[in-house]
């Protein structure tokens, strides 16, 4: 309900630019990715308004990746567990493929678009999509961070089911975002190389639960 309200509230008080960070989850897979696609709907019907001078950004936002994200993010946790040298790793089968994005690279996304759209008096509801615009399967993502982290950790593929309504298959389509100036600057290897040194430079690992997220 709180966005809806913060929502209501810029429409009211003539708010210029209205940036939402939703997701590229498809809407019916959980209520998560329900309530960003219901605060879209709505982004829709309020700039479409008569006389609605809002212009509404929503940012298709894919797999984030760096420093300081969350111990229970699937990067994080996978780079942890190998860190610590865990025995072993129950893992999918790992056939999911996702587009990863550095957090560096999605902090200037969100300033190109605001810089745009500030500059050129965006109206009405626009959607970017933000990642790498390239895929890996998890199954090569968790083999790259073991050879990186030299890690002894036996990856047990396929010991963990799929989940019901599981994503195979994911990717940004970055061209609309390039073709306002912006371009990733870090590949998924020095991102991942940057998790494992921040990881490294603030002590122990820690061994989180593993989010729901993309297990």
């Amino acid at each position: 309900a709180f966005p809806l309200q913060l929502l209501d509230l810029a429409s009211q008080s003539g708010t210029r630019l209205f940036v939402n960070t939703g997701t590229s989850l498809p809407r019916d897979l959980n209520p998560y990715a329900l309530t960003k696609a219901q605060l879209c709907d709505w982004g829709k019907l309020l700039t479409a308004q008569p006389g609605s001078t809002l212009g509404f950004i929503n940012v298709r936002l894919e797999h984030m990746v760096g420093p300081g994200d969350d111990d229970s993010k699937f990067v994080t946790y996978v780079v942890q567990r190998c860190l610590k040298g865990e025995p072993r790793l129950e893992l999918t089968a790992g056939e999911q493929e996702r587009d990863f994005v550095d957090i560096d690279d999605v902090v200037t996304a969100f300033g190109t678009l605001l810089n745009h759209g500030l500059a050129e008096g965006w109206q009405g509801f626009h959607t970017y999509d933000v990642g790498s615009g390239q895929v890996i399967t998890l199954r090569d993502l968790v083999e790259d961070i073991k050879e990186l982290t030299a890690a002894p950790t036996e990856l047990q593929f396929g010991a963990r089911p799929y989940r019901p309504g599981e994503v195979m298959y994911s990717r940004a389509d970055i061209a609309p975002l390039k073709a306002l100036g912006w371009e990733p600057q870090y590949s998924l290897k020095q991102a991942i190389e940057r998790t494992v040194t921040a990881i490294i430079a603030v002590g122990q690992p820690n061994i989180p639960e593993l989010s729901e997220e993309i297990a």
